[in-house]
Order: C-alpha cells, then structure tokens, then sequence
C-alpha cells in the first residue's frame, strides 16, 4: 500500500478545478487554484511563525501564503477605488494610496497622489521643469515630481504593518509603473510590503509594452501574486471577484 507523506501543520494544499470563468474574460475551462493552509493546533504558533515549503525543500513565512492581487488594463484605479470601499465596509483595515488624473479646462495636466488618509499631492505636471540641483525624471510630457511623492508614499507603505499579529491588513498601491519607478526607496519599500506577513496587497501594474519594468515583472512572476486583465468588456463585472480574493486571503 502506498504511503503518503505527513502533512505537516502550515502546509499549504493545492486543488486544480476546471472551472470557467466569464467574469475573467476566460472564454475556456481554466484551472482555478484554491489554496488551503493546514492549521497549527489553537495558540501554538503565533501567525508571524506560520511557515510553508516551496517545493524545493525551503520553507517561507505567513506572507506567502496571502494572496496578493495585482490589476492590469483599463480602469484599473477606478475599479481600486470601489474595491477600497467595499473593503473599508466590511470592516477590513485598508491603507495605502492611488493615483487620479488632474484636469484643467477639461485638458489633463498630470496626476496627483491620494493616500487613503486623505492627503494630497502632485505626482507629475505637463511641461513642468526640474528643480536646480534635481533630477530630470520625465515620462513622455510628464515630469515627475520624485520629492512629493517619496513624501506621500513612502511612510504609508512603511507603516502598512497589521496593528497585532493575528489581524490582516490591505496595503492600497496604485500604481507601480514607470513614473513611481524612478524612486529607489519606493522600489524597496514594495518589496518590502509584499514580503510582510499579515500584509495583503491590492495594486496596479502597467501592461507590458515595450522594454520591461524590472519590479513590474518581478511583482508578475511571484508566486503569492494573482494579476486580473482588466479590459472594457469585464471591467464593470471584476469587482466581485477582487473583493472575494481579497477577502478570502486573510481567512
């Protein structure tokens, strides 16, 4: 008789469904991974200690063992900003900061940084110039405003940490993309976000186009993130999905 291994307590099963999925812009059967950490006995391992094997005979922390998403295509920060607010109803803890257009005369001039807190500032202005002394750091007519948004950002994403050790929280980021990628301590500071146990992350990355973003690819080939397409078609139809993602990492 065969035998099986043990399954050892922070093991994390793995079942492949066949399941179609319309909502997703899936016109086939697609495999649907369903995840499923086997429980330490009650009060035995606080949740920082969680632990699961890779495959390859390592083991990571609980933060793996969260699912991550990632939104990429068209409306994807609109579809954010519900999402944030279907989340905030539920009662979980959502932090961290999106990105919106600013208009003037019905003309968009640049884009501005919205932390969940409700502060406010410029990410980036048409025609602007840099300061002396600073960096040009300029996408197509935008030039990126590196102080203010380092200011915005950075202490939202270093303080993103769950207020007790049982208790998730989401970390809003909108977006990683070439504008915010000029900033190395915002770079390390995703990584860092991505890596923290008990942190669930809801972001926006650019599609691929063009010369590849390093963290941009990174963020796609990790194993704890999960990417949506967002196109015209699905966009109005996503958000239940997100939020049952979202909502079933943290259980």
């Amino acid at each position: 008789e065969e035998r099986k291994p043990p399954i050892h307590p922070g093991t994390v099963l793995e079942i492949n469904l066949p399941l179609c999925l319309p909502l997703l812009g899936v016109g086939n059967s697609s495999p649907l991974v369903i995840r499923q950490v086997v429980p330490f006995p009650a009060c035995s391992v606080p949740s920082h200690c969680f632990c699961r094997p890779d495959g390859l005979g390592k083991v990571k922390n609980l933060s793996t063992c969260l699912l991550s998403l990632f939104l990429s295509g068209v409306g994807k920060t609109t579809l954010i900003q519900k999402a944030i607010t279907v989340l905030q109803s539920s009662g979980l803890p959502v932090d961290g900061f999106y990105t919106q257009e600013v208009r003037q005369g019905g003309k968009r001039i640049g884009f501005d940084v919205v932390t969940l807190s409700g502060a406010q500032g410029p990410l980036s202005r048409v025609g602007s110039q840099p300061l002396p002394g600073k960096a040009d750091c300029r996408v197509g007519q935008y030039e990126v405003d590196l102080a203010s948004f380092e200011q915005l950002v950075l202490p939202v994403l270093r303080n993103a940490v769950p207020s007790c050790g049982l208790r998730h929280r989401v970390c809003v980021i909108d977006e990683v993309g070439k504008m915010e990628l000029f900033s190395q301590p915002f770079i390390q500071a995703v990584r860092q976000t991505l890596s923290t146990p008990g942190i669930i992350v809801l972001g926006t990355i650019p599609i691929s186009r063009g010369k590849p973003l390093a963290l941009v690819e990174e963020i796609r080939k990790r194993r704890d993130v999960k990417v949506f397409s967002v196109t015209r078609e699905n966009r109005n139809s996503l958000l239940p999905d997100i939020v049952a993602v979202v909502q079933s990492s943290r259980s």
